[in-house]
């Protein structure tokens, strides 16, 4: 019998195969923060309390924040400080970050905003930003307390400025009823950020 010949040798890529840019830590986070925003929109997880009564603080879609939790933690953990502490605490700070920006646009859309007399439209425009930021610097918060060299004031106003400027998608994701619209460029952005401003930080302390 005449033996089949055998199959080239396909090596699996790695990453040390990957471009530069490719295995940079914005490029890294930046593609996990648009694949956690992704899972954020099909997979939130439940309401823990009763949302009929807003603006009352409710745990809105834990989920949410779990999946983009577990991205900032892997950033710090791998570019920041390799230490379960480290990546905790990142974890922790991005969890309340996504609570309180919710909790905090609802506060202003059904109670603040609403009672000073702004339409729907204006306060739209008004909450996004203001929960995005909050969110933001929640989540650079706690991976601040992990890593020293994000704890600079460059780092965390770069960090707010991505998460107050992504926030301003609110008005079309509420427009579409599409969560997509805000979770994937909001999430995608700021963890970009984080990424870079992990890999800068790096470079100076190198």
């Amino acid at each position: 019998m005449t033996p089949k010949p055998a199959l080239p040798y396909l090596p699996l890529p790695d990453a040390d195969g990957l471009p530069r840019f490719a295995r940079h830590p914005a490029s890294v986070l930046g593609a996990l923060g648009i694949l956690t925003g992704l899972l954020s929109t099909f997979a939130q997880g439940p309401v823990l309390g009763d949302a009929t009564e807003a603006p009352r603080l409710v745990l809105y879609m834990p989920a949410v924040g779990l999946w983009f939790g577990l991205a900032i933690a892997y950033g710090v953990w791998r570019w920041g400080e390799r230490s379960a502490r480290a990546a905790v605490f990142a974890f922790a700070g991005t969890w309340i970050g996504w609570q309180v920006a919710t909790n905090l646009a609802i506060q202003l859309d059904q109670a603040w905003l609403k009672a000073w007399g702004f339409e729907e439209a204006a306060r739209y425009w008004i909450e996004g930003p203001v929960a995005g930021a909050a969110g933001a610097l929640l989540t650079w918060g706690g991976a601040a307390i992990g890593v020293a060299r994000l704890r600079r004031a460059a780092p965390a106003i770069l960090i707010v400025a991505a998460g107050a400027v992504a926030g301003l998608l609110l008005p079309w994701s509420a427009e579409l009823d599409s969560p997509a619209v805000l979770f994937v460029p909001w999430q995608g952005l700021v963890a970009a950020v984080l990424g870079a401003s992990l890999a800068h930080s790096s470079d100076r302390a190198a």
